[in-house]
């Protein structure tokens, strides 16, 4: 299948289109260049509306299934686009997928990730996946440990995020996914100060998740409690993707018919949930929070 035309079918797609991600993946070395040419081109080009960005949900993650390093500095560069952009090119991947995806595709350019985490300009949950991300490197020595240990240091006393920024979510995420015990005494009082909204978690929470880190020898015990890892599957990620489902589109379907006579809206189809944090509460109303819940 030729790579041009798998690209439009991976935009026009609103089932997962199995077979063409098949023929992606027996195609790598022809495909990896043709997807790095066309997120390149979106990033950089002045034609950046949805019909543009619609493949490329599932061309980024692909990229990352494929270890593309070379696709990190233009994946960092739509991460700091339009957050109206961004939105509609990753939906729920936000909340979802993008830390595996940045640790995929990590390229060693360690300030492009850090000035995309301090950027508040940046969609908090973006920057909260980042700073995971960074953690991940870290610990599997993709990064130096005392240089990440030191710029969530600095994070604490320079950042621009504003009070209960999600990022601060990451941030203590961070800490406590390295194991830095030693710094708990300001994390404690980042909590107090309200950094951290006390609806998504509270000053216990980040000691129980030290504690995960601190009692595994390996240090890797709460990475794999959160599922933060390398990006493995496009297929088997979107094959449980609500946005991908029958019964969505369906009910996006019924949504039409139901304004058909009504003026039309060209309102961008969107998981409905892609706003939800993992420690928000469950839209379900289970009162788990959504990554022990419908997340999973």
């Amino acid at each position: 299948m030729d790579v041009g035309v798998i690209v439009d079918l991976l935009g026009s797609a609103r089932l997962l289109p199995r077979k063409v991600l098949k023929a992606a993946l027996t195609q790598r070395e022809e495909a990896a260049p043709f997807f790095l040419e066309t997120l390149r081109d979106f990033v950089n080009g002045e034609d950046q509306s949805q019909e543009k960005g619609s493949p490329l949900l599932l061309v980024i993650h692909l990229l990352a299934e494929f270890q593309e390093t070379a696709a990190f500095p233009h994946l960092i560069e739509l991460l700091r686009l339009d957050a109206d952009v961004v939105e509609y090119v990753l939906g729920g991947a936000t909340t979802e997928t993008l830390p595996g995806v940045l640790i995929s595709t990590y390229d060693g350019n360690l300030d492009l990730l850090k000035e995309m985490i301090l950027d508040a300009r940046v969609d908090e949950y973006i920057r909260w996946a980042g700073l995971e991300a960074m953690a991940y490197l870290a610990r599997t020595g993709k990064i130096h440990p005392k240089i990440t240990e030191l710029f969530l240091v600095q994070c604490h006393n320079t950042a621009p995020w504003e009070k209960e920024d999600h990022a601060w979510v990451g941030w203590q995420s961070a800490i406590a996914l390295l194991g830095m015990y030693w710094y708990e005494p300001v994390v404690k009082k980042a909590f107090r100060r309200g950094l951290i909204s006390s609806s998504v978690m509270s000053f216990e929470d980040f000691r129980k998740d030290l504690a995960v880190t601190l009692e595994d020898p390996a240090g890797m015990a709460l990475f794999e409690k959160e599922g933060l890892a390398p990006f493995g599957s496009t297929i088997e990620t979107f094959s449980r993707w609500y946005g991908f489902s029958r019964e969505y589109w369906e009910k996006m379907d019924r949504f039409d018919d139901l304004f058909d006579s009504v003026v039309r809206s060209p309102t961008p189809r969107t998981n409905p949930h892609r706003n939800l944090g993992r420690n928000d509460p469950c839209h379900c109303g289970s009162g788990k929070k959504y990554k022990r819940c419908c997340l999973n």
